[in-house]
């Protein structure tokens, strides 16, 4: 047998092997491409939950920052000895313009919680915060009526605020929970009948350290935003 009748009848070998080679190159080649389309998928949601998360604390300390410069503990605590507003919250209005108005707003007796406030952070990352009210904290503490004196830090945990903040970036969301207060002292001097507040020292709201927590993403109720936290 000649070599070119030999290499004539290995013929039928050659496009079966040539096809399964293929085939397996194809096999392999998908699998590679489908491992390597799912790692960058998990890297994607990694990175979406970091943001997310940041965006959270970032509303957080938006929160903290909100209280302070609109005063809100501070007028807060001279409503102590009234029966109808207890508690200042942080609102946010967009104007026609679509920039953002900032102001305050008094939510009466019964209401735990004040109405969450919006951010846009850029990049596609959004953010909410919520602020707890204090609502009857006289009754909370023991107090009814007022004594005449409040030694230092004994109203601490009266304007102490709960906040139950949200993050979203590129459709995943992240909650977290902390706590912030103020340390405060104040006289209640009795007038005409009338409990008055007077020599009010307040300081700042900062965060209560060991309060930070994560929350589950959906949660919470309108009663009670801080479910699941």
């Amino acid at each position: 047998m000649t070599l070119t009748t030999r290499l004539r009848a290995q013929d039928g070998f050659a496009i079966p092997i040539a096809i399964w080679m293929l085939t397996l190159g194809l096999l392999f080649g998908g699998l590679a491409m489908s491992q390597a389309l799912l790692g960058f998928q998990r890297s994607n949601e990694s990175w979406n939950s970091t943001r997310a998360h940041a965006a959270a604390e970032a509303a957080g300390r938006m929160a903290i920052y909100r209280v302070n410069t609109l005063g809100l503990n501070g007028a807060s605590l001279t409503h102590l000895t009234s029966t109808l507003d207890w508690t200042q919250c942080a609102v946010q209005t967009t104007a026609a313009d679509n920039s953002v108005i900032v102001g305050t707003a008094t939510i009466g007796v019964g209401k735990s919680w004040c109405d969450p406030v919006s951010i846009d952070l850029g990049g596609g990352a959004t953010a909410t915060f919520q602020l707890s009210s204090i609502v009857n904290c006289n009754v909370e503490l023991g107090w009814n009526p007022l004594p005449t004196l409040l030694s230092a830090g004994t109203i601490q945990d009266c304007l102490k605020r709960k906040i139950v903040a949200t993050g979203t970036a590129g459709g995943v969301t992240r909650r977290i929970y902390e706590e912030a207060r103020a340390t405060a002292s104040a006289n209640v001097v009795a007038a005409l009948g009338i409990n008055l507040i007077s020599s009010v020292t307040l300081q700042p709201a900062t965060l209560v350290p060991g309060t930070l927590r994560e929350c589950t993403p959906k949660g919470g109720t309108s009663t009670d935003p801080a479910g699941g936290c």
